[in-house]
């Protein structure tokens, strides 16, 4: 009920609200961003942003997938609360690449964008990362899908970040 109302007063106070969607290259981006230790039992909460936008980054289009959840791990640090939501943003991701790819969209390395230099760097190979056995396999996993320039980490400002509610 409470969900309900929530929702209800917003469309009140919002009655022309809109999602936008506006041709694009059908460049395919994501925004992620994690809250460490937000959640209750020491969980931290994963947020991701998807969507088509052009080569110049000029356009703003409507999300086409929206991840938020709570990440069931106990992340020691940001950092791997961040390497995990952008492993499950990568996850989510792939089969949407594949997808419009046979589509005949042809999908250069999808920008991964993140608040976090400290996860872009050791993503990037411009940190060393110190063995932790939590987030080694997610790690080896995103790093790989990196090196095969399928996608590929970017800095943002959190002010900049779609997925940093």
């Amino acid at each position: 009920m409470q969900a309900v109302t929530h929702f209800l007063n917003y469309a009140a106070t919002n009655p022309n609200a809109q999602i936008i969607y506006r041709k694009s290259d059908m460049l395919y981006k994501i925004d992620s961003d994690a809250a460490y230790l937000v959640c209750p039992d020491a969980r931290s909460r994963t947020g991701g942003y998807h969507y088509l936008g052009n080569a110049d980054n000029n356009l703003f289009n409507g999300p086409i997938y929206i991840l938020a959840a709570i990440i069931k791990n106990v992340m020691a640090s940001a950092v791997e609360a961040e390497v995990d939501s952008l492993f499950m943003n990568v996850n989510k991701a792939i089969p949407i690449r594949h997808t419009l790819i046979k589509m005949g969209n042809p999908q250069p390395h999808t920008p991964l964008k993140t608040d976090n230099t400290t996860a872009q760097g050791i993503l990037t190979g411009k940190f060393k990362q110190k063995r932790s056995k939590s987030i080694d396999m997610r790690f080896c996993w995103l790093k790989d899908q990196i090196d095969q320039q399928q996608f590929k980490a970017e800095w943002g400002p959190g002010k900049d970040n779609l997925a940093d509610y």
